[in-house]
């Protein structure tokens, strides 16, 4: 699910400036790594992902 995230941000070039990138990341990894979610929130978020990355 982060991998589907990264792909969709990195298609609007939301990791600007380029420097930040690594630091962004790893903020983002931290955040979903917080997350103790169930299985079934797991597909939501995954699908809702998907989703947004299909509208462009």
């Amino acid at each position: 699910m982060l991998g589907l995230c990264i792909k969709n941000l990195d298609e609007i070039n939301f990791f600007r400036p380029k420097e930040k990138r690594p630091k962004m990341l790893e903020n983002l990894r931290n955040i979903f790594y917080k997350m103790d979610l169930s299985d079934k929130e797991t597909r939501i978020l995954s699908g809702v992902f998907a989703s947004l990355g299909k509208k462009r």
